[in-house]
């Protein structure tokens, strides 16, 4: 409200469209997914008046990715793909195809989720891939960190969709030792619980019965123990 008193009611700037920004940002932190949607809509058509309606650069970019991932959590899903799909397409065009780029890398891992929510596994497990690589050009071939520890998880969830579940098996495997180094071996984590519960899944499946039943035990001690740190 300071801002707009100052540039005016409707006065379009990157000042006041990053303050939009941020409210959004907030705003889907407390849930409030609808308030969010409608801030990054706003801070969209701001920076297009600033910019240009068909400009492309990082600041544009980065809100059509914001409010794609508000769309997804709203279970607008095509309206979510269109958004990364265009996101990806701009990031790629300032940085070139095949550059690696931290906000490409999030976009591609963003975009692939949602695709994993529309059925399109082919499509999801390419995206993936892409943005695991991303990730080890950009942090190093051997870096352990929870980005990388995630893309390793959602891999993994496709190959299991797609009944591949040995290489199921082999990446949850990794993506859970990556989350211990990073977390702690014992921390309560609702990350770590999810690969364990997901592990014990594929053990499942693949008729290891007594390795699914100790993971499904200590995803349950885990999530009681997250649980009972956020009560």
């Amino acid at each position: 409200d300071m801002k707009r008193s100052v540039y005016g009611e409707h006065a379009s700037n990157t000042d006041i469209a990053n303050t939009l920004n941020n409210l959004a940002i907030v705003k889907r932190g407390l849930r409030d997914l609808q308030g969010a949607q409608d801030l990054y809509t706003q801070a969209l058509d701001m920076k297009r008046s600033v910019y240009g309606e068909h400009a492309s650069n990082m600041d544009i970019a980065n809100t059509l990715n914001n409010l794609a991932v508000v769309k997804a959590d709203l279970r607008d899903l095509h309206g979510a793909r269109e958004l990364h799909t265009r996101a990806l397409h701009m990031m790629r065009g300032v940085h070139g195809e095949h550059s690696p780029n931290l906000s490409i890398a999030r976009t591609l891992n963003n975009l692939g989720l949602v695709k994993a929510e529309l059925h399109d596994l082919q499509g999801a497990q390419k995206l993936y891939s892409q943005a695991l690589d991303m990730y080890r050009s950009l942090y190093g071939e051997h870096a352990s960190n929870t980005e990388i520890a995630n893309i390793l998880h959602n891999l993994a969830t496709v190959k299991a969709a797609l009944q591949d579940l040995r290489g199921a098996h082999e990446l949850y495997t990794r993506a859970l030792n990556m989350k211990r180094s990073v977390y702690g071996e014992h921390a309560p984590n609702s990350s770590i619980a999810s690969t364990l519960n997901n592990l014990a899944n594929v053990k499942r499946g693949l008729r290891d019965l007594q390795g699914a039943r100790e993971l499904y035990t200590e995803a349950l001690d885990m999530k009681r123990s997250v649980d009972g740190l956020d009560a």
